[in-house]
């Protein structure tokens, strides 16, 4: 019997490379009609998914609650059974007048102002993504035409505690 991962309930025999990771569960049924057979696979805590195919290619979604601690367990399970590129979706906020909501945001860099990636790597290490799955974002938001812009961007932990103006000046 295949032995599942303890959390995102998924085993190697799914054999999916790519997935998508938004952090609300109910995000998956915002991107399941652009999927090719879906088929649901999971709901345990925060971690629901399901797969299906775009242009071919098997794609996974799966949700990972709020946080970087639960993400950290969905990416490590999802390493382990064979995910090879993740792709984290959803809102985020921004100082620059320029990006309006609905914009797309592809970060080229993060500021790990939190705890969890610290438990990793040395904070000192840089959070930056894999700059050929990077550009072929950025040449996917143009060949759709739309409105992007590429930055860097900062991760915490608290959501409800910064100090805007503090953050403002320093950005």
């Amino acid at each position: 019997m295949e032995s599942l991962q303890p959390h995102i309930q998924l085993g190697k025999d799914l054999q999916i490379k790519y997935a998508l990771m938004p952090g609300d569960p109910a995000r998956l049924d915002r991107i399941a009609p652009f999927l090719e057979n879906v088929t649901e696979l999971k709901f345990n805590r925060e971690y629901r998914s399901l797969s299906g195919t775009y242009k071919g290619v098997p794609i996974l979604a799966i949700s990972t609650g709020i946080g970087g601690a639960s993400a950290g367990i969905a990416v490590e399970e999802l390493h382990n059974i064979g995910v090879e590129a993740m792709i984290r979706i959803g809102s985020c906020g921004s100082l620059q007048p320029q990006v309006k909501v609905g914009d797309i945001i592809i970060v080229n860099g993060a500021v790990r102002d939190d705890g969890a990636s610290k438990t990793y790597i040395d904070a000192m290490f840089p959070a930056v993504p894999d700059a050929q799955l990077m550009l072929y974002c950025m040449e996917a938001a143009k060949e759709q035409d739309f409105q992007y812009h590429v930055g860097i961007a900062r991760s915490h932990d608290s959501f409800y505690t910064d100090d805007e103006e503090a953050i403002d000046a320093y950005w």
